[in-house]
């Protein structure tokens, strides 16, 4: 986790985002975006994204949840609200 918060540290000082999508497992997805939203300040937000359902079953929300979750990135509502977790293709929450 911290190997992420590290990398995100180097790409902000690199380039101007709009916004960051990160695709997670749901196991441990939770402690990363609260360990992330402890180590990183920025404006832009952090969407956190993950698939409740795997490819095999109906209704698979893998790609539904990354669409949305560009989605929400790309909102200027989102700006200053850091990091968000996007899943089930219904949930937006700010992580806190």
């Amino acid at each position: 986790m911290m190997d992420l918060s590290k990398q995100l540290r180097k790409k902000l000082a690199e380039k101007k985002y709009d916004g960051i999508v990160i695709t997670h497992g749901t196991d441990t997805l939770e402690e990363t975006a609260y360990l992330i939203d402890l180590t990183i300040k920025t404006e832009i937000p952090i969407v956190f994204t993950g698939s409740m359902r795997n490819s095999s079953e109906p209704n698979w929300d893998g790609p539904k949840n990354l669409i949305d979750s560009i989605q929400v990135c790309l909102n200027e509502n989102s700006r200053g609200m850091e990091h968000l977790f996007v899943c089930t293709a219904k949930s937006t929450q700010q992580v806190r």
